[in-house]
């Protein structure tokens, strides 16, 4: 494996804990709004 590839899986990776790590912070925001 050569360390381009390590280096876009790594974005990839971050982008996607990212992505979720907003999703999550809305689903807790819906939560809070709905009680």
């Amino acid at each position: 494996m050569n360390s381009q590839s390590r280096t876009r899986g790594f974005s990839h990776y971050k982008f996607c804990t990212a992505q979720k790590a907003k999703t999550d912070i809305i689903n807790l925001c819906d939560l809070h709004r709905n009680r």
